[in-house]
């Protein structure tokens, strides 16, 4: 492979004295410093000028000796991590789509295999956010990989889509000469990840039939670890195309200083992709197809419902949560309200059939209460899936008794539970109220609008007018949960115009500003009767600036007009959000779906045609001809967002999975994609060579593996968030480094730098997030970072005893030190092997805080 400079850069352990030795108490307390201004080397406005220049202004990456871009540039950027093994680049192909470099996806085991199939677990693409240390764009699982049979190029395929507009690929190769843009996530010359992507100009030669070299104009550009997969671009009437697949590198200028060597990188053609990438940047197709339906497995006759499940009560219900705290509302909680008291809890298996997880033994949920009925003991309990820890998980349930009666404790109540460790749930709230007096009154879960995370709770009642939505708090240091002030309350005039005086009435929660969170109402009316203005109408319902609630949108539609029609909100692009509107009818068969569209203002419009519509003939095989049939959104693949539905008729012992099908690219492939000597995969191996700012007055210039073993300890791997340093490295902004203190013993080698007197080895911590993994032999004391009052890391150490082979883990607060091997108190001073018996060597640190 052709070697190419394209490098994206970025910008402790030791010996220590018995327990009470004045010379360590001084070591601590000489970790507060004072702060120091430091400037960074060079100027990017040249750089980021030709950048713009070429049209290369929106590809980001930490190429060496490149620099910051504007970040309304290069959104279509990707940082793929794969679990903690692996870092790479790419580029926005399609909403739902990646273009990388296939061998950031080779298989464990060093058998440098990629196939057509399954991402590797954990595998995660950070999308639309240039600078890291921010909260912009996307953070998308990968679920599937598409590598190219012949070249260094895969597709990695997101989860869900994002609201991103992908990068054209280009139809014209790069010619010799042509300057062109790089840009990417990896190293630079002197940080191992950046927490800005970076870009800079490139020349292309050498144009052959398959890839393209490229050279840097100066000693300031190229191409590193962690930019395997970048894309090269240039600017075609004011649009950026992609042009190349950055797939290996000379590396020269990565953690080092640049030098007069090869700088060249080695791009694979992106016009050559091109019919590779339309075939097999697929997603869903238009129609709908059934992923699992009931049948009778144990040949007695009947269907066999769900997950064991029977479905044979007509008052079966089922409802999406997030059981496992995930994020994804994955799991089917089906409960039968009444004598049964039953309530599962079922997942789908891989090969798409469905299994149980919990059972509650047909006990109800929640303690007995003193009078009346436990809850789910009644026919009216109704649960609905809630944020309670206002993470934006819906991983908690509410479940509550509408209608006060007279000796039932628990009428005219709700309760909140969370999951209890044993499995199923237990209560951690409960409130009796007179919003829930009236029989009729209903319960539902509304983003609290504004927030990123949280949910109010809806109280209304149809037929009465009666509305209130109440704000739920939550602190999770006190432990506390509770109802906080209404957010709109009325005993009668409804909410937004809709008067909320028919018994029918219902209200969803919907995505109706497309952000993710469903904050808004919409409010409709079933059925048409000529005196009614309101009947068969639907209204789009948000909160405007001023805490008012406001109708946005209100539609007369044929899809309402039976009392039967009911709504649900439902992801159908595979977009994250519940932006769309599923109008269906039991006993009729009719199934609808209609998009939504943002407006100028914050307004919201219907789009102009519904994107499925079949009157009559249900949908993916379900035929919807019974009254007592029923749709719930589902996400059966596990994306992070109901894609599916569930169709489900209680009483029959039927239940369907039914969505659009992911069409087939190219026949599946596997090849063999090893890392060479060119490679710029970042594997996350800690850097044999590694120049940086933070040496303090040690005047060590290479602070790598190889100068750590001079110091008789292992540098191993890490993710660049926390590096080792210099202990005399001044305190910055009140934080300070991590000191490992080493025990010297029995006249061993000394561990680490001098510093104060003893050994120890330093790290800093340069971001949110990291870790580090190490062999530093007999640790006896980490101290944290904090120079100054609430600055600082908590991050958590971990050691190995060394006779036993034992692990544990420590919490290393900012402004503490925590003992490890023979100052610990769990040492037995009075063993006969002492101190010996005690020994622990640090595996890793791990910043958690």
């Amino acid at each position: 492979m052709v070697k190419t400079p394209l490098a994206i850069m970025w910008l402790g352990w030791g010996d220590a004295p018995e327990r009470g030795s004045g010379v360590l108490r001084g070591a601590v307390m000489a970790g507060i410093r004072e702060p120091r201004v430091r400037r960074l080397r060079g100027s990017f406005t040249a750089i980021t000028a030709s950048v713009v220049a070429v049209g290369l202004a929106v590809p980001a990456a930490a190429v060496t000796g490149g620099g910051p871009v504007d970040p309304d540039w290069v959104r279509q950027l990707v940082r793929i991590e794969v679990g903690e093994e692996k870092t790479c680049s790419g580029a926005l192909v399609a909403p739902q789509w990646v273009l990388t470099a296939a061998s950031c996806f080779t298989a464990a085991g060093g058998n440098d295999e990629v196939r057509t199939g399954a991402a590797p677990a954990g595998t995660t693409a950070t999308v639309g956010r240039p600078d890291r240390s921010t909260a912009d764009g996307y953070v998308r699982d990968v679920d599937w990989i598409v590598p190219h049979p012949d070249q260094d190029v895969a597709l990695a395929r997101l989860t869900l889509g994002v609201d991103i507009a992908p990068w054209r690929v280009a139809e014209a190769p790069a010619t010799a000469g042509e300057t062109l843009a790089i840009s990417g996530f990896g190293r630079t010359e002197s940080v191992w990840a950046p927490a800005e992507l970076q870009a800079a100009t490139v020349s292309a030669s050498e144009v052959s039939a398959a890839s393209f070299e490229l050279s840097a104009p100066a000693e300031s550009a190229g191409a590193c670890d962690g930019d395997a997969g970048a894309p090269v671009t240039r600017s075609a009437d004011g649009a950026v195309q992609i042009v190349g697949v950055l797939v290996g590198s000379a590396k020269n200028g990565c953690l080092v200083a640049p030098s007069d060597g090869d700088r060249s990188a080695l791009a694979a053609r992106a016009d050559v992709l091109a019919d590779w990438i339309d075939r097999n940047a697929v997603w869903f197709g238009a129609d709908f197809a059934n992923s699992y339906h009931s049948t009778d497995g144990d040949g007695d006759g009947r269907l066999d419902g769900i997950g064991g499940y029977n479905l044979a009560d007509v008052n079966d219900q089922i409802v999406a949560v997030d059981y496992e705290g995930s994020g994804k509302l994955d799991h089917l909680l089906i409960y039968r309200p009444g004598s049964q008291k039953k309530y599962w809890v079922v997942k789908r298996r891989a090969d798409g059939s469905f299994q149980q997880v919990f059972t509650n033994g047909d006990r109800g949920i929640g303690p007995v209460p003193t009078a009346g009925t436990v809850l789910l003991g009644d026919a009216r309990d109704r649960v609905f899936a809630f944020d309670c820890h206002r993470t934006g998980k819906q991983d908690c349930i509410v479940v509550y008794r509408p209608g006060l009666v007279s000796g039932d404790s628990e009428s005219g109540s709700y309760s909140v539970f969370e999951r209890d460790p044993r499995g199923g749930y237990q209560r951690v709230f409960r409130h009796k109220l007179i919003r829930l007096n009236g029989a009729a009154t209903q319960m539902m879960a509304l983003d609290d609008h504004g927030a990123t995370a949280g949910q109010h709770l809806v109280f209304y009642r149809p037929g009465s007018g009666l509305v209130t939505v109440r704000s739920w708090v939550y602190d999770n240091a006190a432990g506390s949960w509770g109802t906080g002030p209404d957010v709109y309350t009325t005993d009668s005039a409804g909410i937004a115009g809709f008067d909320l005086r028919q018994a029918r009435d219902r209200m969803i929660a919907f995505d109706c500003h497309q952000s993710g969170r469903q904050d808004c109402l919409v409010a409709y009316r079933p059925g048409n009767v000529s005196t009614d203005a309101e009947s068969s109408t639907y209204r789009v319902i948000d909160r405007a600036s001023n805490g008012t609630y406001r109708s946005l949108f209100r539609h007369k539609l044929l899809r309402l007009a039976s009392t039967a029609d009911q709504l649900v909100a439902y992801d159908y692009d595979g977009s994250g959000r519940m932006d769309h509107l599923v109008f269906y009818r039991p006993d009729g068969g009719w199934v609808t779906i209609l998009p939504g569209l943002r407006q100028a203002g914050g307004g919201w419009a219907p789009a102009p045609s519904f994107v499925y519509s079949n009157q009559g003939g249900g949908i993916g095989g379900y035929d919807m001809q019974d009254a007592r049939d029923r749709l719930v959104a589902f996400d059966n693949d596990h994306r992070g967002s109901p894609t599916d539905l569930v169709a489900y008729r209680p009483g029959s012992r039927t239940a369907w999975v039914v969505g659009r099908r992911t069409e087939p690219g190219d026949p599946d492939v596997t090849v063999i994609r090893p890392a060479g000597a060119d490679s710029i995969v970042e594997n996350r191996t800690y850097p044999v060579d590694f120049h940086h700012e933070f040496t303090g007055t040690s005047g060590r210039e290479d602070w790598g593996t190889d100068e750590a073993e001079a110091q008789n300890f292992e540098l191993l791997a890490g993710d660049g968030g926390i590096i080792w340093v210099s202990c005399t490295e001044a305190t910055t902004t009140g934080v300070s480094v991590i000191k490992v203190f080493p025990g010297l013993l029995n006249g061993e080698l000394e561990v680490g730098e001098r510093y104060l007197g003893v050994t120890a080895v330093c790290f800093k911590v340069l971001g949110p997030t990291g870790y580090v993994k190490v062999r530093i032999p007999n640790v006896h004391m980490v101290l944290g970072d904090g120079g100054s009052p609430g600055t600082g890391h908590d991050v958590e150490a971990t050691v190995v005893h060394v006779e036993s082979g034992a692990q544990r883990t420590k919490l290393v607060e900012p402004d503490e030190a925590e003992q490890f091997g023979r100052t610990d108190v769990t040492c037995d001073e009075d063993h006969p092997d002492w101190p010996d018996n005690c020994r622990e060597n640090l595996l890793e640190l791990r910043v958690v805080g």
